[in-house]
Formats: structure tokens, C-alpha cells, sequence
């Protein structure tokens, strides 16, 4: 019983703390030890993300090798950078 419940607040707060189709989510800067741009290791802000479509990749570094299939197909398809781009975790 008490695993049913906390499974249910669980739930309800991830619910209350999703995204609203149509709003736009708050700015996030990501800078210093939490992270940044890999090519200058300035800091990252999400108003970068306008008008893309991002592909996410995360990087675990003890499988790094999972996700190159995949990236090798998205580079054969030679689509227009300007119009996406990718993020890694």
C-alpha cells in the first residue's frame, strides 16, 4: 500500500511540474562546473533552442559507443544545420 502511494504523489508531482503545450518554458543558463558549450566551454542558455528542431543525445561514458549508429544515419541525411541542430549530455 504504501508503494502504491508514493507512486501516486510521484506521479502527481512530475504532472504539476510539466510543461504546458503552447507556454513557453523559463529561460535555463548552464555555466562553470555544471556544464557549457563543448566548442568554448562558455555558458549554455536554452534561448539558443529557438527555432530548431534538437536532437538530444546523452553520453554515458561507459557506453559513449551507443549512440554512433545513429548519429552516422542523421550526418547521411545532410540535413540543413541551420535548421537543427544536436545537444549532449
Amino acid at each position: 500500500m504504501k508503494i502504491k502511494m508514493m507512486l501516486v504523489l510521484t506521479m502527481l508531482t512530475l504532472n504539476l511540474n510539466a510543461l504546458i503545450l503552447g507556454e513557453v518554458p523559463p529561460q535555463v543558463t548552464i555555466s562553470g562546473e555544471d556544464g557549457g558549450l563543448v566548442t568554448d566551454e562558455s555558458a549554455w542558455d536554452s534561448s539558443t533552442l529557438h527555432g530548431k528542431v534538437f536532437v538530444l543525445f546523452y553520453v554515458d561514458p561507459d557506453e559513449k559507443d551507443l549512440n554512433n549508429d545513429f548519429s552516422a544515419a542523421l550526418k547521411a541525411k545532410k540535413y540543413d544545420r541551420t535548421n537543427y541542430g544536436s545537444i549532449a549530455i
